[in-house]
């Protein structure tokens, strides 16, 4: 039978999940068999799959695959530049423009996550892409109350991986220790289970998002989801679904210094924070894995002809 590599299908980020599940429509839908490439030791799981697929190092997938087969593989994985080196026909998924050094330019199919990896690898690489956005678990989110039943001035800051927005968070806490009923709870992207830290962000009024700058940006979305208020940073290609004074409150790390004020008046305004949080579910309602799982269909029956 063909085969679908897909490097570092279980590792527990939500960038290698997506992989995973274009692995898995490839399998489902075209008759391919799903192998996970194991890059380094698997952690923890953090999601739930519906299969689980056998796994092979790098240095045996390099000796089983044949020009029948097809490689998924991330950006960040670019280091291996398997374009050249390898047979078979091979698809990257471009979910983020900062996890690689330079750009394996030589796959066959490349799908951009968000407007901004799109225009990045077209201004850059010159490379032209459609937009599959990520998909969040509708269907597997935990039970919340709503909005006007959680605590007031509650607020869970995430914090994405780096130091830069490490720095960013320090400053955003000392400039927003001082508003008077605002109460902060950090948390860092360091592997917790995918649904405890649901449920965490379910149980507050507030996100304050923390990400300079990412490939989508699925945190908020989920916020969003769970009926939370969405502030903090737009993470820049977040702006994709967060819309200004609509369905949150989010800037770019240029305009940083504006989270505190935005913040100040949503405390002092319980209804227009009501109202965001209401919008922003109903706007996360459209990333479906349905939709994610047809758009992906449409396009690999396009690439595979």
């Amino acid at each position: 039978m063909r085969q679908v590599y897909v490097v570092g299908a279980l590792i527990p980020r939500g960038g290698a999940f997506m992989a995973y599940h274009v692995g898995l429509i490839l399998q489902q839908e075209f008759g391919y068999e799903m192998v996970d490439v194991q890059v380094h030791g698997q952690a923890l799981r953090q999601f739930e799959y519906e299969w689980l697929p056998p796994s092979v190092s790098v240095a045996e997938m390099e000796q089983r695959i044949t020009g029948d087969d097809l490689l998924v593989v991330n950006p960040s994985f670019s280091r291996f530049m398997f374009g050249r080196r390898l047979p078979g026909r091979k698809i990257c998924y471009v979910q983020d423009f900062r996890t690689f050094q330079a750009l394996d330019c030589h796959f066959d199919l490349y799908v951009s996550v968000s407007t901004v990896v799109r225009d990045f690898l077209r201004t850059i690489y010159v490379i032209d892409t459609s937009i599959i956005p990520p998909f969040i678990q509708l269907e597997r989110l935990p039970p919340v109350v709503a909005w006007r039943k959680r605590r007031s001035g509650s607020a869970l800051m995430y914090v994405k991986t780096g130091d830069e927005n490490e720095i960013a968070a320090q400053y955003l806490l000392r400039s927003l220790q001082s508003l008077p009923g605002l109460t902060i709870e950090m948390r860092k992207d360091n592997g917790i289970a995918h649904g405890e830290f649901l449920r965490n962000i379910g149980a507050v009024r507030y996100l304050i998002n923390v990400s300079l700058a990412e490939g989508f940006g699925v945190i908020p979305l989920e916020a969003m989801a769970l009926g939370t208020c969405v502030t903090g940073l737009d993470g820049l290609a977040g702006r994709d679904y967060m819309r200004l004074g609509e369905n949150s409150i989010t800037y770019s790390m240029k305009n940083i210094d504006r989270i505190p004020e935005a913040m100040e008046t949503l405390l002092c305004d319980d209804a227009a924070a009501e109202a965001l949080a209401a919008q922003g579910m109903a706007d996360a309602q459209h990333y479906t894995h349905a939709r994610f799982r047809q758009s992906w269909i449409d396009a690999l029956r396009n690439f595979l002809g």
